[in-house]
């Protein structure tokens, strides 16, 4: 059993039921060589559906925005860090929106459907913390984008701080070497929980990258509207 957890990615479970270890415990999230080796050449498709996530560090000093997009078994990643403004000191909140606007109009396919009336919405999943993120989040959805809630709490964060983690040391995931985003992940440390594994901001490095990786993996695994192509009509003879 041991084997097979290992080979998908799956230690957590193993370390867990296997092996006793506490709840709550903090410690790096991915092993030495991890990120490193799931570098490619894959690059992110236009005609594809991507998912969003969105982070901003409590200060505000650091924020950064990844992009994920399903193709085939692999999922391909790529961010987008926004540093502090120095009149501010903090992020430009419009700097985000304005990213998410072009976001929305670059990905123009529909990631999920309306739950209500069954049509696509267009563009990604946008995945964020309210909490952290609130102004932003609510103009955002004020102008049509897809918002979905991922706190920081472990009934959100653990599901997909646990997909992320096997996605990376299984080589599923395909990012495309960029040194911030490497340093975020490296950053990033993992708590766990009673609902599994989940990320955690770090209180002394960088890392928002590192949560808005893991926020957008599940967006990008959404099961996407079917496209409706129209055929066009053949004459009838007589």
């Amino acid at each position: 059993q041991f084997g097979l957890l290992k080979a998908r990615g799956a230690l957590l479970e193993w370390r867990r039921y296997h092996l006793n270890q506490f709840l709550d415990t903090v410690e790096a999230w991915l092993r030495p060589g991890a990120w490193s080796s799931c570098k490619g050449a894959l690059v992110l498709d236009v005609t594809l559906p991507v998912g969003v996530g969105i982070d901003r560090s409590p200060d505000g000093v650091h924020a950064a925005i990844v992009v994920a997009q399903r193709q085939g078994d692999k999922v391909v990643v790529r961010m987008q860090a926004f540093a502090a403004e120095s009149a501010t000191g903090i992020v430009s909140t419009e700097a985000l929106r304005a990213y998410c606007r072009v976001l929305r109009s670059t990905y123009p396919r529909p990631a999920v459907a309306d739950p209500k009336t069954k049509r696509p919405i267009p563009g990604p999943a946008f995945a964020l913390d309210r909490a952290s993120l609130g102004e932003t989040a609510d103009t955002l959805a004020d102008d049509g984008l897809n918002i979905v809630e991922l706190s920081m709490t472990a009934a959100h964060m653990a599901p997909p701080s646990m997909t992320t983690f096997e996605l990376i040391t299984t080589g599923r995931l395909v990012h495309d070497d960029d040194a911030v985003l490497a340093e975020h992940v490296a950053n990033t440390m993992a708590k766990l929980t009673d609902r599994g594994m989940k990320v955690e901001r770090s209180k002394t490095h960088a890392n928002p990258g590192g949560v808005a990786l893991v926020r957008a993996i599940p967006m990008a695994l959404l099961d996407a509207p079917v496209q409706f192509v129209r055929k066009p009509r053949h004459a009838v003879g007589f």
